[in-house]
């Protein structure tokens, strides 16, 4: 919950447990913490934000460059299990997906929004390392944070083994959480009404493919079709899958639906589910991970 900046907290703790060096160490960046923090705050009150300003300027920027929209949301499959489903990856219960502006829309965001700060601090135990994400809004006097722990310790066919930090698997795991952590704790300091017009405005560029460049048409929708079933492949999706998914023959796609496969093809790349857990049952082998990319051609 949100709070308030005016109250300081002890940044150090009793003297006689931090050597000499540390603990001048530490003085001197609590000090330094403290001025660019009070450096900020007077900013902020000499110059407060224009909401309607920052609002046209996001949107604007969309516009400009309206590919990028497809990049910043996603769309998560999520299943409301009957009781008694004993088949929790093929069944057939009733699916609603998740969906909300991603880490590129936060960051993109709070940079509009201006006189605030994202930081992110962690502390690492035996078994553990935790991460807390804080966005501090100087102007309105507030700070919101978000925690996130990773495990160290993981069980593969029922034998238990410790990843070091370094691990790259570790490291990826970090990584999708650190972010989830970032995003959700500038969320919480923004108004919904500019995440909320932001994100909509990045589903309808997205589902309408975006506008087309002077002296270009815009992409017909068989050919996005395509370009869809071919992004999905690389990611081991079957046709069949994706079409077992929307219900319907892909031919029958709407730019909605279209929206709906690019927010779930950025949450596969990014690492928020798989391609497994959003369409069911095993996808097809390739041998070969999912190269990466940022590029959303359909």
């Amino acid at each position: 919950m949100a709070k308030d900046t005016q109250e300081q907290p002890e940044l150090l703790g009793p003297t006689d447990m931090v050597p000499g060096d540390a603990l001048d160490a530490l003085r001197s960046g609590a000090v330094i913490t403290k001025i660019e923090d009070s450096r900020q705050f007077a900013i902020a009150i000499q110059h407060p934000r224009d909401p309607e300003r920052i609002l046209a300027q996001a949107l604007k920027e969309l516009d400009i460059v309206p590919e990028l929209a497809a990049r910043k949301f996603y769309v998560i499959p999520y299943k409301n299990h009957r009781k008694g489903c004993v088949d929790r990856r093929n069944c057939d219960c009733p699916s609603k997906p998740i969906e909300g502006p991603s880490i590129k829309a936060a960051q993109e965001l709070a940079n509009h929004w201006g006189n605030c700060r994202v930081s992110c601090n962690f502390e690492e135990t035996t078994d553990d390392l935790h991460a807390t994400a804080t966005f501090t809004d100087f102007q309105h006097n507030v700070v919101w944070e978000f925690p996130v722990t990773v495990s160290k310790v993981k069980e593969w066919h029922g034998k238990v083994h410790r990843l070091d930090k370094n691990d790259p698997l570790f490291v990826k795991e970090l990584s999708i959480n650190v972010s989830k952590a970032m995003r959700n704790a500038i969320f919480r300091g923004l108004p919904d009404w500019l995440v909320h017009s932001y994100y909509m405005k990045c589903r309808e560029l997205a589902a309408g493919g975006g506008k087309p460049k002077p002296g270009q048409v815009a992409k017909p929708m068989q050919d996005r079709v395509k370009d869809c079933i071919a992004a999905f492949k690389k990611l081991s999706v079957a046709t069949e899958q994706l079409e077992n998914y929307l219900g319907k023959p892909l031919a029958q796609m709407t730019n909605d639906d279209l929206a709906d496969m690019i927010g779930i093809h950025n949450a596969i790349r990014d690492g928020q589910t798989t391609a497994d857990e959003a369409f069911g049952g095993p996808v097809e082998p390739t041998g070969a991970a999912p190269p990466p990319s940022d590029d959303i051609k359909f």
